[in-house]
């Protein structure tokens, strides 16, 4: 507990068979840092039931209530209501030192602004102050609590502005693209699709340095066990930009993660033919044959 762990600390505490007061107690504790607040409050009805007249488990019953009757009632402005409402509500809520520290209205502003963007029309549609305001609710709230999966919320978005941009890529509208995949790599830099598909509209535009860069920061540090497909995308990157020694590098990750690549053999021979390296030209022309042969 003292650690942050709280995960490991309430585990420990459910090894116990019988829980003392101080043990009660610590278990409120735990889950109230984790944010399980109907749990939480089962230790502390328990402990009030023992010791009735105690100020600090009143004090914090009444805090735990207070929580979740607010969360809620805002919860049901932004369901039933009107986001804006909401909005207001939320923002309210964590000006007060009391709820300020508490993740889940955090999250609960993150995803009003989430609902706001989405009431946009299209023509605002790469306005993205909203969900700029979301994603900044949600980081705080990972902060706060990082045993919550915020960075879920955080990544949807970026899926979400990924999904758009391979329809603007579609339609041939490659600057909505471009900014649309921007943002999602703004929002989840390591979202290898987002980077693998900025990497391809690069490709479009024949800008190969560019798009190099977006399929090495898809693939990550394992990059020698990526996609196949991006690895041959990026190997032909480099023949555009003749960095031979990279592209054959990458030609080969592609062959070995995939044995029967023909296209990524056919462009290893093409680079060793270019090099006048005829007999490993050869060798991969052999090997395509052999899979056709098969």
């Amino acid at each position: 507990y003292d650690d942050n762990n709280y995960t490991e600390a309430y585990f420990e505490i459910n090894n116990l068979e019988e829980l003392n007061e101080e043990c009660k107690f610590l278990a409120f504790n735990i889950l109230f840092k984790m944010e399980s607040f109907n749990e939480a409050k089962i230790y502390l009805d328990q402990l009030l039931q023992t010791d009735p007249g105690n100020l600090e488990y009143t004090n914090q019953s009444n805090l735990v209530i207070r929580i979740l009757q607010e969360y809620n009632a805002a919860k049901y402005t932004l369901d039933k209501i009107d986001v804006n409402e909401a909005i207001v509500e939320f923002e309210k809520l964590l000006s007060n030192p009391d709820l300020s520290s508490v993740s889940l209205f955090y999250n609960g502003l993150g995803l009003a602004y989430k609902k706001k963007d989405q009431e946009l029309d299209a023509s605002s549609s790469l306005d993205f102050t909203f969900l700029d305001l979301s994603v900044k609710n949600y980081k705080i709230a990972h902060n706060i609590n990082p045993n919550k999966n915020y960075n879920e919320e955080i990544l949807n978005i970026s899926k979400f502005l990924t999904n758009k941009g391979k329809s603007s890529m579609k339609a041939d509208e490659l600057e909505n693209a471009l900014n649309y995949f921007n943002k999602a790599i703004e929002y989840s830099p390591n979202y290898s699709l987002a980077n693998f598909y900025l990497g391809n509209l690069y490709m479009k535009i024949q800008d190969y340095e560019l798009a190099a860069e977006s399929y090495q920061t898809g693939l990550g540090k394992a990059a020698k066990d990526g996609n196949p497909k991006i690895l041959y995308l990026l190997g032909q990157c480099y023949v555009r930009l003749e960095k031979f020694e990279l592209a054959k590098q990458y030609f080969e990750y592609a062959i070995t993660n995939k044995s029967d690549y023909t296209k990524a053999e056919f462009a290893l021979a093409n680079v060793y033919f270019f090099q006048q390296d005829y007999n490993n030209a050869e060798k991969y022309i052999k090997q395509i044959l052999s899979h056709d042969s098969k």
